[in-house]
């Protein structure tokens, strides 16, 4: 059976939990807290009624399990196999327990926010932030059989199924927002403006940085400044249309303001059950797969600044 106890190194560490040593242990205190919290049962106590869906009996047991299969997804057969027990059993211990590395993330307020109720709520999760990044992230998935849901979930840009989720970072590589899970059908601004109706003036004072996947933005929403590329027009005939030197070091320079998205992208997307193609089909379970993905990312920043 797979233990954390076998693993060999940092880069093991890495390659196994996408976490290090050090990472894994202080998430490991706190998991155990909030499963007593939540169940009102030391896990030993738990073990002492053993049975065979009771295969994790140490909190180190049960963080491995999960974070190991959202770091490596393999089918639950083979997850079953390397845990020393069937596809339904590792299918109902993820289940379980993933809502609680969720709440344990939840109750450190490393989650990343899902809604905003109103604008008092959004200014006081962004507090002192001064300058937020947009962006959107797509989340390939098996092709559904119906022909209707087909196509709401194709994403043209990407010519493949998926979910997509808008994001807002903070220069620190922070996740301060994730949308919920959205069709891949949906356009970058169109999530933007579901989630931010633009009859409310959301970013009067902030500094907003997006991509050309958000043109338009700067003609509905009041901002300090947005930058934003300048984008080539469409090439007529006898009619020069290219960048000029000045519009490419603008675009170079917003770029480089952007990355620190694109990291936080990456960062939560180490857990390759959130890269690679996603097998699951419960839209709902998918939605919070991707949160803890986050939370995972900002676990990940706050013990290492």
């Amino acid at each position: 059976m797979l233990t954390y106890k076998n693993i060999n190194g940092h880069r093991q560490w890495k390659s196994t939990v996408g976490l290090s040593e050090n990472e894994f242990h202080i998430l490991t205190k706190l998991f155990g807290q909030t499963y007593e919290k939540q169940l009102g049962i030391d896990i030993k106590e738990k073990s002492d009624n053993l049975n065979q869906d009771f295969i994790f009996s140490t909190y180190e047991d049960c963080l491995f399990f999960v974070l190991f299969y959202l770091k490596n997804p393999v089918v639950f057969d083979t997850l079953g196999f390397m845990f020393d027990t069937n596809n339904s059993v590792v299918q109902k211990n993820f289940k379980r327990l993933l809502p609680i590395l969720e709440s344990t993330l939840q109750d450190k307020g490393l989650l990343p926010k899902r809604q905003f109720t109103d604008i008092e709520d959004f200014k006081k999760h962004l507090g002192d932030e001064k300058k937020i990044i947009f962006d959107a992230t797509e989340l390939p998935i098996q092709r559904p059989s119906d022909n209707e849901k087909q196509k709401e979930l194709y994403s043209g840009k990407k010519k493949l199924h998926t979910v997509k989720n808008l994001l807002i970072t903070n220069s620190k590589k922070f996740i301060l927002f994730l949308s919920r899970s959205f069709f891949g059908k949906e356009h970058d601004f169109n999530l933007l403006k579901k989630e931010f109706p633009c009859a409310t003036q959301w970013f009067t004072n902030l500094i907003v940085l997006i991509d050309l996947g958000f043109l338009g933005f700067d003609k509905l929403y009041e901002t300090i400044k947005t930058y934003i590329p300048h984008k080539r027009k469409k090439a007529v005939k006898g009619v020069k249309s290219e960048l000029s030197e000045e519009q490419k070091q603008q675009n170079k320079t917003i770029g480089k303001e952007r990355v620190p998205i694109e990291h936080a992208i990456g960062g939560m997307k180490r857990y390759r059950l959130i890269h690679d193609k996603l097998r699951l089909k419960s839209h709902d379970f998918i939605d919070k797969i991707v949160g803890v993905c986050a939370g995972l990312w900002n676990f990940h920043l706050s013990v290492n600044l």
